[in-house]
């Protein structure tokens, strides 16, 4: 089963999810954008033409599918909170857990 993150730039520290939207987030410019700043943590970070790759291509481990829905965020699977908190605070960004409605933000 897959547990999705959805990962943005905040333009500041969010209080609660409900404060997601355009205003409140720092859109990626591009797919390379966020595969840069996935490199930055997990340097052998792929992603397809179509927007899909891992992490960890060995292990198949971090999913990433980047938004095609032009909201400037990625999804990742297949982590660990403890992993998502580490994403978060070396990238200075913040995760929506929407399966617990709770955000997971750098420290």
């Amino acid at each position: 089963m897959s547990y999705d993150y959805m990962f943005l730039r905040p333009t500041r520290r969010l209080v609660s999810h409900e404060e997601i939207d355009e205003a409140g987030i720092i859109p990626f410019t591009s797919n390379e954008d966020i595969l840069a700043l996935s490199r930055k943590v997990y340097p052998d970070a792929v992603v397809d033409a179509e927007g899909f790759g891992y992490l960890d291509p060995v292990r198949h481990r971090g999913s990433i599918h980047l938004s095609d829905d032009g909201f400037f965020v990625f999804y990742l699977a297949h982590l660990s909170p403890e992993e998502v908190q580490v994403l978060c605070t070396r990238l200075g960004l913040a995760a929506f857990d929407g399966q617990k409605m709770e955000l997971i933000q750098a420290e």
